[in-house]
């Protein structure tokens, strides 16, 4: 990637925890302040197409909404993919488990909070919860697991070094 002296000098002047292989600067990962979460907040208002003809979400639809918060969830913390893809690591969804607590209605802005609740040697459950924008009713909570594996979903693997030098979340909950 580049020299070392670069490397050291970038190293210094950013104050940053770097990645290396065979001693070379891979990616460099700008952690947050300590103790920062890694949560990540989406909205979503919801249209016609999320409803059905009774005029509230149908429990499927939630599926799609929680998804859309894990993406987001991965888009604001980009060196966690970015280092699943370098190596190759892929997730899938293993189990999902959805308590409903309210209806959500055409029109509703929901606001989805995605975060990590527990991790496991080759699995990690994040914590969803989704709330109607203002008024902070919680509308359904989901705890959903996924297990990584590298190449094919036959090849589980161990979550490894480098994914919990990104991960600040799994660093809270496995020390």
């Amino acid at each position: 990637m580049g020299s070392k002296p670069f490397d050291d000098f970038v190293k210094k002047q950013i104050s940053c925890a770097a990645k290396q292989y065979r001693n070379k600067v891979l990616w460099y990962v700008y952690p947050k302040k300590k103790g920062d979460s890694m949560k990540s907040i989406i909205e979503i208002k919801i249209r016609s197409f999320h409803t059905d003809c009774f005029g509230i979400i149908h429990h499927a639809r939630y599926l799609e909404l929680l998804e859309e918060g894990r993406w987001t969830y991965l888009e604001d913390n980009p060196d966690i993919a970015r280092v699943m893809n370098s190596n190759n690591i892929l997730h899938s969804v293993v189990h999902i488990d959805i308590s409903y607590r309210e209806e959500a209605k055409l029109g509703d802005i929901l606001r989805i909070e995605t975060g990590v609740d527990s991790a496991g040697k080759s699995s990690v459950t994040m914590l969803q919860n989704i709330y109607r924008k203002n008024t902070e009713i919680l509308i359904a909570t989901a705890k959903i697991t996924n297990v990584y594996f590298q190449g094919s979903p036959q090849n589980l693997i161990s979550l490894r070094d480098d994914i919990y030098l990104v991960w600040n979340d799994l660093q809270k909950i496995l020390k």
